[in-house]
C-alpha cells in the first residue's frame, strides 16, 4: 500500500549509544537508552507523531496535520534533547517538511521523498558534534515566533545531492539562549580590571581591555591561531569583546564552542551565541571537551 502526504519528518539518532552499552555495567546503559527511546516515542505520539521505524538507538518520525506538522516536530525535537541529557545521551537530530510517500515493504513501513533525505542528510550534518537540531532556513522561517527566536543561522552547507543550503539551528536549553541566567546560577562576580590571561597547547597570552577585539581560529590574522588538520576550527572561531570592565565570548564558527567556568561542571554549548565571562574557566573549540583530552584546542581564561 502506497500513500503519499505532506508532514514533517525527524530523523533521531542517540550519539555514543555503542560505546556505552560497552562501559560497565553495559546492563544499565541498555535500560538507560531503552528507557530514553520509550520516553521520546511517548514525547512524538503526544505532538502528533507516529515513529515509522527504528534501528535501535534511532527513529524516524513524521508528523501531522501539515499546518502544524513543522511546529509540533521542532517542541519534540526540543524535548527530546533535554530528556536524552536528563538520561546521559546526547542527540543528532534533523528536521524537514515536504511531501513524502509511505510504503510497506515486506510487512515493514517506509517512507521516501526529497523530505526524507534532508532530514537524513541533516541530522548528522556535523558527525562527531551531536547535540544540534538542524533544519534549513527556510524550514525554520515557517516555525511561530517564539519558536524562530530560539534559532540561529548555521550559515552554507553542501548537502548531498541537494547542493548549497541555507542551515539553521534550533536551540533547545534555556541557559544556551538566555544568557543572564547562566550569570545567575553561577554568580553575578566580575572579574576585576578586565585583565585575563589565555593558557592554551602552544604557549600563553595577556590581554586588557584595550586589546579588544580579539580573534581565535586558525586564521592568519587572529591573535591567537590554533592549527586543527581536520579544520573543524573555524578561520574566525571566537571573538573577546570588551565590555565595560569585562569581556565578552562571541562565538562566530560553523562547530560551536565548548564553555565551562571554574566550580561548575555545567558544559555550556555556544553555536552563534555570546556570554559574559563572569569567572575564570576554560573553553574547547569545535569539540565537547572529552572529545579533546589532550587539550590541542582548550583554552583557559583566568582574571587577575
Amino acid at each position: 500500500m502506497e500513500a503519499s502526504i505532506n508532514c514533517a519528518v525527524m530523523f533521531l539518532d542517540v550519539a555514543g549509544s555503542t560505546s556505552a552499552l560497552h562501559q560497565g555495567p553495559s546492563l544499565a546503559a541498555a535500560r538507560r537508552l531503552t528507557s530514553l527511546l520509550d520516553e521520546l516515542i511517548g514525547v512524538i505520539a503526544e505532538h502528533g507523531g507516529r515513529v515509522i521505524k527504528s534501528d535501535g538507538d534511532d527513529l524516524l518520525a513524521i508528523f501531522e496535520p501539515e499546518s502544524i506538522c513543522m511546529e509540533n516536530a521542532a517542541s519534540v525535537a526540543i524535548l527530546a534533547q533535554r530528556l536524552a541529557a536528563q538520561f546521559g545521551f546526547s542527540l543528532y537530530v534533523g528536521l524537514h517538511r515536504g511531501e513524502i510517500e509511505l510504503r510497506d515493504i515486506m510487512g515493514r513501513k517506509d517512507v521516501f521523498g526529497a523530505a526524507v533525505n534532508m532530514a537524513a542528510r541533516l541530522h548528522k550534518l556535523v558527525p562527531d558534534m551531536p547535540g544540534h537540531i538542524f533544519l534549513t532556513s527556510e524550514m525554520a522561517a515557517t516555525l511561530s515566533e517564539d519558536k524562530r527566536s530560539m534559532t540561529r543561522p548555521y550559515g552554507q552547507r553542501h548537502i548531498k545531492g541537494i547542493g548549497l543550503t541555507e542551515i539553521a539551528t534550533l536551540d533547545w536549553m534555556e541557559r544556551y539562549v538566555v544568557h543572564p541566567t547562566v550569570q545567575t546560577r553561577l554568580g553575578s562576580t566580575s572579574p576585576s580590571q578586565g585583565q585575563m590571561k589565555l593558557v592554551f597547547a602552544a604557549g600563553f597570552r595577556e590581554v586588557r581591555l584595550a586589546d579588544s577585539p580579539l580573534l581565535i581560529g586558525r586564521g592568519l590574522d587572529c591573535a591567537i591561531r590554533l592549527d586543527d588538520p581536520e579544520s573543524k576550527v573555524s578561520s574566525h572561531h571566537v571573538r573577546l569583546v570588551a565590555q565595560h570592565d569585562t569581556w565578552l565570548l562571541k562565538d562566530v564558527s560553523r562547530n560551536g564552542t565548548c564553555l565551562r567556568f571554574a566550580g561548575s561542571p555545567d558544559e555550556i554549548y555556544l553555536l552563534g551565541d555570546e556570554i559574559k565571562l563572569v569567572r575564570s574557566g576554560e573553553m574547547c573549540l569545535a569539540r565537547h571537551f572529552a572529545q579533546d583530552p589532550q587539550g590541542r584546542f582548550h583554552i583557559r581564561f583566568f582574571f587577575e
